[in-house]
């Protein structure tokens, strides 16, 4: 595709893959979803994705990260998965989901194709699509097409032709796959050898799509050509071996190995263990052995193999083995010799008694014999000390006499067909206390002068450690590999010798899919690191691998990705040691954390407004939560400031630690009584500080629920009102002076600062006014005497006053009642009345008292409103802030579990974001309105 080179990546992605806008508008797509399509560049480019599928309801089509798409046709499933680009571009995945094992392969083998030269041939609109690759074999231009009698005029005519035409069609009216090699001729006439292989898409029971690859084989079908002639002049037996991810496979062998053995090439090439099976067990582990330590180009060896062709033919061959480098790893040319004869001699004259025995008895296994009635007729080597037994009393006995019936079926077995001429090697498992031990038994027939089995000789060597290594080991392969598989992490193994690192797992993410499974220098890894974690980080894992009895390392920095972009990652390994304590290895995983770290951060940004919030609280109001029982649980800053005791003093104590003896037993009772009611206490309260004083509050007292409904703790929101309430007590206490001395009361009643007159009860009209009251209302004296009580209050206010004389007559005194006044010039006030009826000559009057209240009513509204403010800020703090505080918590504490699935750990990010912006909403509500407080 022509584009970007920030999208380039994308060919090397062997799966249909297309990066739209975010409006499904095609930008780019790979060669693989041109091949899909059957379409050309010219056709993709600036389309809508939609047109490509038009069986997916519109609905599914919303764009999200990780969404998924589903579209089912007959036989097949197609999935759609798309991922958001740091650019704001989506990219998008379509995979073929077979219903079917049949379509399991052909998907599998199509993505192996992809790896080579890939065409594709539409049934329907007969239209042949090559890839570059193709194209170039062809000799052909790269804007060039073929139909497809000119792409099969390319085969050499005759056979090629013929065959490749027949199997091509066979392939579109009957689905049946091809695969073959061919002679060719490309444009400009040179002559080549080509595999072409072909594979049915079908719809339903119709084949609508034919896809496969296309290579190029000149140089390897010649170069067989080639060794086939020089062989052929080579004496003995020429084979060529290969080391491979499954072991060593034999590529080729020459018409004197076909002879030998009796075999075809093509049975022996594809029967890869053939050559394996008939090595006895010694020539194996020997072969392996110097093939495994000779991997050096040029480096020549020889050994001797012991090769069984049937039960009476054994062959011994002695081979030359020539070692060459290729690109994906090692071949060893070798030729082999029949010594058959040389060999036999030499055993023949080595297995005297006294050479045998001085042999066996120094070797660590355990050599026993039978004879031909199975009896034992010797043991000998260095594994008898570590079994109980008295080896001169188990002489003349047979198997049944050492072991259990089960046991001794399986030696017997074996003892029986090595009598019959056969080797025979098996493991045998035994208990010993409570272990479990392995021996490898090795038996082989020894021969009389006619060449009859008449004795058995066995070897036996404890394998113990090793298969339980290899069963250790299996364990941990299939986990690994099931780890691999599942992971979205980065899976490493460096070789500390080699300064190499091999990664598998998610390593796309971080370095592209070519880095998957192929060995990168470990200095490339650690120049990834950014540079102001390197230093940190290097000297720590270069201190670690120092103490010889660490294993688990652990890490977190920040890594560079392909995109030229860090992340923070965390880094968890275990070091392979040798006995001497020196690290070997190092097994460990990568995990992108960048999600976590990014939440971290909101939550300590949320965190720190909500310590913001707490302080402003802190700094305005008290706050005492206590158990349901009145102790202590909970005290903010500003009540210790202002009882005086410490926190450490007040937590666990009663709520008593406070009480003045200023109220008495029933009214502590009516409280707690409306409390454990469940319902809401308002009240003042007069306390003791530590010191002795006392102070008064204006208390609200709200229980708190569980999930029953009932009251599990109360929580007490108190404003300090000491200097109001001292105030109020004072002119209690005026008045009750007042009674007391009424020859007091021309000083005390003039010099007042509290406005006072006095009426006649009779009449209403004024008698008397103080200096307070001509200043507060503005009237001067004999104004103030022409008014009565009526013309102080507004006219709507008057009915209602009627009302409250005729109810108030009898009382002698009146406190507290609030009432609207008006001034001189019109301007209303809230007043506080206290009267006292009083006698003054002879008739019956009342002193009024009236405090003007209205900026300490406003602040009292004020402070009401805000004590409503505060407590649905503690009722939001006490309940709304814990559930997604709570939520996060159990979430993160999922996240620590080993054995949590990538798909449920993406659910459980998407939950705790979810949860952290509703814990920042909530923190910012509570915010703004801690701003409403003055």
């Amino acid at each position: 595709m022509k584009s970007s080179a920030a999208f380039q990546w994308i060919e090397y992605i062997h799966v249909p893959l297309v990066i739209t806008h975010s409006d499904l508008q095609i930008i780019q797509c790979n060669r693989v979803f041109l091949c899909f399509f059957g379409v050309e560049e010219d056709q993709v480019l600036s389309k809508s994705l939609k047109e490509f599928f038009p069986s997916i309801n519109k609905d599914h089509w919303t764009v999200t990260t990780n969404h998924f798409s589903e579209l089912f046709s007959n036989d097949e499933k197609i999935r759609l998965a798309s991922e958001s680009l740091p650019g704001g571009e989506l990219v998008w995945t379509i995979t073929i989901i077979p219903e079917n094992e049949s379509f399991s392969i052909l998907r599998n083998r199509a993505l192996e194709l992809a790896k080579l030269g890939f065409w594709s041939y539409d049934v329907e609109s007969q239209k042949l699509i090559h890839d570059p690759q193709t194209k170039i074999i062809h000799g052909i231009l790269s804007s060039e097409n073929l139909v497809v009698d000119e792409a099969i005029n390319f085969y050499a005519e005759g056979y090629s032709r013929e065959k490749i035409r027949i199997l091509f069609d066979t392939c579109i009216k009957k689905g049946e796959p091809f695969d073959g090699e061919f002679d060719f001729y490309d444009l400009k006439g040179n002559k080549k050898r080509v595999r072409a292989m072909g594979e049915a898409f079908f719809n339903g029971s119709k084949v609508i799509k034919v896809f496969g690859s296309f290579q190029d084989i000149t140089e390897s079908h010649e170069r067989t050509r080639k060794i086939e002639m020089i062989t052929s002049c080579i004496p003995g037996l020429v084979l060529e071996m290969k080391s491979s991810r499954i072991g060593y496979q034999i590529n080729y062998i020459n018409n004197s190995c076909i002879n030998y053995w009796g075999f075809s090439s093509e049975e022996i090439v594809k029967t890869q263990d053939y050559f394996w099976q008939h090595l006895s067990l010694e020539s194996r582990v020997n072969l392996e052995l110097k093939l495994n330590q000779s991997k050096s180009d040029g480096l020549i060896f020889s050994c001797l193999l012991e090769l069984t062709i049937d039960l009476q033919n054994i062959k011994y061959l002695r081979g030359t083995w020539a070692v060459r480098k290729e690109k994906d790893g090692y071949c060893w040319d070798a030729v082999l010799i029949d010594h058959t004869q040389e060999v036999l001699a030499e055993k023949s004259s080595f297995f005297s008694q006294h050479r045998f025995l001085n042999l066996v008895n120094n070797i660590d296994g355990l050599v026993f014999t039978l004879d031909k009635n199975l009896r034992f007729t010797g043991f000998h080597g260095n594994l008898l000390k570590s079994f109980q037994f008295n080896p001169e009393r188990a002489l003349g006995i047979k198997v049944d006499g050492l072991t259990g019936p089960a046991e001794a079926k399986i030696h017997r077995t074996a003892y029986e067909d090595c009598l019959r001429g056969e080797k025979v090697s098996y493991d045998w498992d035994f208990n010993e206390g409570k272990e479990k031990r392995w021996l490898r038994v090795s038996l082989a027939p020894l021969l009389d002068k006619n060449g009859i089995p008449c004795e058995v000789v066995g070897l036996a060597n404890e394998v113990t450690e090793r298969i339980r290594f290899i069963q250790e080991l299996e364990k941990a392969n299939i986990r690994f590999e099931l780890a691999v598989k599942a992971t979205r992490e980065v899976i490493y193994e460096i070789d500390l010798k080699e300064n190499e690192i091999i990664l598998k797992g998610s390593t796309k993410r971080i370095f592209g899919s070519q880095c998957n499974g192929n060995p990168i220098s470990f200095q490339d890894w650690r120049n990834r690191i950014h540079a102001n974690d390197s230093l940190r980080i290097n000297e720590q894992l270069e201190e670690f691998l120092k103490i010889p009895d660490k294993f688990i390392w652990k890490g977190a920095y920040r890594l560079l990705t392909n995109k030229n972009k860090y992340v923070h990652v965390k880094d968890r390994a275990f070091v392979q040691r040798n006995s001497n304590g020196e690290a070997l290895r190092i097994f460990g995983s990568v995990q992108i954390v960048e999600k976590e770290y990014i939440l971290k951060r909101k939550l300590l940004k949320s965190l720190r407004r909500l310590q913001e919030f707490r302080n402003a609280l802190d700094s305005s109001t008290n706050i005492i939560i206590t158990n349901r029982e009145g102790y202590i649980e909970y005290v903010n800053d500003s009540t210790c400031e202002l009882s005086g005791y410490t926190r450490q003093e007040l937590i666990g104590k009663h709520t008593r630690i406070n009480k003045s003896d200023f109220h008495n037993a029933e009214f502590y009772q009516q409280l707690w009584r409306k409390i454990l009611n469940l319902e809401e206490w308002r009240g003042v309260l007069k306390n003791k500080r530590k010191d002795g004083t006392y102070y008064w509050v204006d208390t609200i007292i709200v229980p708190l629920k569980n999930s029953k409904g009932e009251a599990k703790r109360f929580l007490a929101v108190r404003i300090d009102i000491t200097n109001q309430q001292e105030a109020q007590i004072q002119l209690q206490e005026s008045f009750l002076k007042l009674q007391e001395s009424e020859t007091k009361y021309s000083d005390l009643f003039q010099n007042s600062p509290i406005p006072m007159w006095i009426y006649d009860q009779k009449t209403y009209s004024i008698l008397d006014v103080n200096l307070a009251a001509q200043k507060n209302y503005g009237y001067s004296r004999p104004e103030f005497l022409e008014l009565d009580i009526f013309d102080l209050r507004p006219k709507e206010e008057a009915e209602t006053l009627q009302k409250y004389l005729q109810a108030s007559d009898r009382n002698r005194y009146i406190r507290g009642k609030i009432f609207i006044h008006k001034k001189k010039s019109g301007e209303k006030m809230e007043v506080e009345i206290s009267s006292i009826s009083i006698k003054l000559g002879n008739s019956q009057s009342r002193l009024v008292l009236a405090k003007d209240v209205t900026l300490e009513k406003a602040y009292l509204r004020k402070i009401e409103s805000q004590n409503t403010l505060l407590r649905e800020i503690a009722w939001i703090q006490s309940h709304v802030v814990r559930a997604p505080l709570a939520r996060l918590m159990g979430l993160i504490s999922l996240l620590k579990d080993p054995e949590i699935i990538e798909s449920e750990k993406e659910e459980i990010f998407k939950f705790i974001n979810s949860s952290a912006e509703e814990l920042d909403q909530i923190i910012r509500d509570i915010s703004d309105k801690t701003h409403l407080l003055d």
